[in-house]
């Protein structure tokens, strides 16, 4: 999945609403509770919590910037 994730960055330039439309997406689609609100709710915390913490490492990767590893995962 995240190498589709990958190669749908690179190839299809997914950015922008698409790129959101896509993250919402994935964030459903990781099954943490039952109902679909407080799923959604816990998984884009989650994901919104952690997405300061890539920028206080470097980044050596030349392939791929934070934002495709960050959908990816």
């Amino acid at each position: 999945m995240a190498a589709a994730v990958m190669l749908a960055r690179s190839w299809l330039d997914l950015r922008g609403a698409a790129a959101l439309g896509l993250a919402a997406l994935l964030i459903m689609a990781v099954p943490t509770a039952r109902g679909f609100s407080t799923r959604f709710t816990l998984n884009a915390s989650v994901a919104l919590g952690a997405t300061p913490l890539l920028w206080w490492i470097p980044w050596p990767f030349a392939f791929a910037n934070r934002t495709t590893l960050l959908l990816a995962a």
